[in-house]
């Protein structure tokens, strides 16, 4: 048995305690690491990370505390038109428009800088990623991503903007190697898009890159409910099925250990560069790194080491990243394959499928996809619940059907990018493979309760009961007995409370909100109530995305209390039409709203809901949400 590599457990607590103290302290922090390197650098790993999650809730809340450390500065931006420079980073498909997202600054403002911004247009900028633009935007809707803070002294800040006229163009680069990349992803994306063409080029393009804005809404929605929707958002996933690939055709070959090595760790770093280093690759990355390290001594590399120094490193380049939701995904999703999966695939060989006997081999594949997409689901269903209120119940099954399909796409789509020439080859595997995603994907989502709504009192309990029980899990050893007890009990509580309050919060009505808008949504078996108007542009893309996210079909009632106009509102009745509208203004304004849809003038009025609830609409524009009795 081969020695452990690097034997010693990186515990998330103190790896965010040290990158807190050097994201607060700058270099003296540096210093600070000594001694908790000193202590980390001890105890046996499953031990030492039973306080994975601790930890990540202490950091929240340090991230909490300490907002006005980050925030500060930009919060006197709400509200004001001012110029900001900067360089396009990505360009998407927004509707019937582009989203684009840039990075810069403010000139007029001291103290606010790696500042991302957010701009959606209907007029056809045609702005290019790369490309240095000035644009006059109205900042509204204050808001923070920790995703774009690339150090502890310059962080991003997120500002949902509305554009004041058209971007100019200017000649002078700010961020020549940043707009580089961003340029060559674009015109990458662009070539695997064309080549492979129609919806399976798009499909393409989102796993190759991450890049979904591609995909129509349509797909893009079964996507989300066949639980197929982590294919888009570029993770380990995607680096472990391309660096095997990889490994495969080196070993074919008989290459020396020497020289895969340094190949695979190349292929690596280079994906995650060209994608821009986001948090799930750079997690993948570092874990992979290490397991390479330990292959190239003759070790053995444990996951949950690896997995913690993933994490330092990642808090050491954002302490607050913590609070960030795409860090807590990526991190408990590898937790729950880590801890799991070996015992949900020795449970399902020796105790479900033992009639196989000796062709057990052959499906063994179909195994631990179905185990894999299992496990990381059960990890990542309260926090699911918890931010979205959705489960994809059939999110294994939709892994079982295209565990032999998602290689060979993202093989194949991997050679179309790297080797231009093999196209009338790489072309069609590609949009085969991708045909055959989308075919699953539409299937499953179309099954009865694909898309599993989960009631607002049960995602508490059941977020507070996982912590609780991955913990004890980290604690206990991987291999016994209770593990696999503890596991199993997980899952049966986990689907077992949502099921019950399913079953009590059927045909109730839910609210949610969407930041930075003061209107109000209500939602009950796939239709909604809307009260306000997205008015702006980025505005309705968020309102339209928050309504597929929860399955709306449509909405029952739109009421406008105040006269409103603009492409978000365009965009919200193109996409989901309003069988009943109440607006405000003159009788000219609401008949250019009419369309299909029953308009009633704006008035003191009571209007009741199907359901338990009583949506009042009185003088002033003021709305009630009454519970009955």
């Amino acid at each position: 048995m081969k020695r452990p590599f690097f034997p010693v457990g990186i515990s998330f607590l103190t790896a965010m305690a040290v990158s807190f103290s050097f994201g607060v302290f700058g270099g003296v922090g540096m210093l600070l690491l000594l001694l908790p390197l000193a202590l980390v650098l001890r105890g046996e790993s499953r031990r030492v990370l039973g306080l994975v999650l601790a930890a990540v809730a202490i950091a929240g809340l340090l991230f909490q505390g300490h907002l006005w450390l980050r925030f500060e500065p930009a919060a006197r931006l709400d509200g004001q038109t001012l110029l900001f420079t900067g360089t396009v980073l990505e360009r998407e498909k927004a509707g019937r428009g582009e989203r684009y997202q840039l990075k810069g600054r403010f000139p007029q403002v001291e103290g606010v800088g790696g500042t991302a911004i957010q701009l959606t247009s209907f007029s056809g900028w045609n702005l290019l990623p790369g490309e240095e633009v000035e644009a006059l935007v109205e900042l509204s809707a204050l808001s923070f991503d920790t995703a774009w803070g690339r150090s502890a002294i310059s962080r991003g800040v997120y500002l949902a903007a509305e554009p004041v006229g058209e971007p100019k163009i200017v000649p002078i680069p700010s961020h020549p190697v940043e707009g580089r990349l961003a340029r060559y992803r674009w015109e990458l994306g662009q070539r695997i898009s064309s080549a492979v063409g129609g919806r399976e080029g798009a499909l393409c393009t989102g796993m190759a890159l991450g890049d979904g804005g591609l995909l129509s809404r349509e797909d893009s929605r079964a996507m989300r409910g066949a639980g197929l929707s982590h294919l888009l958002a570029v993770s380990g996933f995607h680096l472990v099925v391309l660096t095997g690939l990889l490994r495969q055709l080196l070993n074919k070959f008989r290459v020396k250990k020497r020289w895969k090595i340094p190949l695979l760790l190349a292929l690596t770093w280079g994906y995650a560069a060209l994608l821009g280093f986001p948090v799930s690759i750079r997690r993948a990355a570092v874990v992979f790194t290490l397991s390479l390290l330990a292959e190239a001594v003759d070790r053995q590399a444990d996951g949950l080491t690896s997995l913690g120094v993933a994490a330092l490193l990642i808090g050491m380049i954002d302490p607050f990243s913590a609070g960030s939701l795409s860090v807590q995904m990526t991190f408990l999703s590898s937790l729950g394959i880590l801890l799991w999966t070996g015992p949900v695939v020795r449970f399902l060989e020796g105790r479900v499928l033992f009639f196989l006997g000796p062709r057990l081999p052959r499906v063994r594949w179909a195994v631990e996809a179905f185990a894999l997409s299992l496990c990381a689901g059960l990890a990542l269903s309260p926090l699911l619940a918890y931010h979205f209120g959705v489960v994809a119940l059939y999110g294994p099954l939709a892994a079982v059907f295209t565990a032999l399909l998602v290689p060979l796409a993202l093989g194949a789509t991997a050679v179309l990018a790297l080797l231009p020439m093999a196209e009338p080859l790489a072309a069609p595997l590609a949009r085969f493979a991708a045909a055959g995603i989308l075919q699953v994907a539409h299937g499953v989502s179309s099954l009865p309760g694909a898309v599993w709504p989960a009631g607002d009192g049960a995602v508490p309990l059941v977020f507070a009961f996982a912590v609780a029980l991955l913990m004890f899990l980290a604690l206990a050893e991987a291999e016994g007995k209770t593990v696999r007890l503890a596991a199993l009990g997980l899952a049966a509580l986990l689907f077992g409370v949502l099921s019950v309050e399913q079953i009590l919060s059927a045909g109730t009505i839910r609210q949610v909100g969407m930041e930075g808008w003061d209107g109000l949504v209500l939602l009950r078996q796939g239709r909604a109530v809307v009260v306000g108007s997205p008015g702006g542009a980025s505005s309705g893309e968020r309102l339209c995305d928050l309504l597929d996210r929860y399955g709306v079909e449509g909405l029952d009632l739109l009421v406008l209390p105040r006269k409103a106009e603009g492409t978000g509102l365009d965009l919200l009745l193109e996409e989901h039409p309003a069988a009943c509208i109440v607006a405000a203004g003159s009788e000219e304004y609401r008949e250019g709203l009419a369309g299909e849809a029953q308009v009633i003038p704006y008035g003191p009025m009571e209007i009741r809901l199907l359901g338990e609830g009583r949506l009042f609409l009185l003088p002033g524009g003021e709305v009630r949400v009454e519970r009955e009795k």
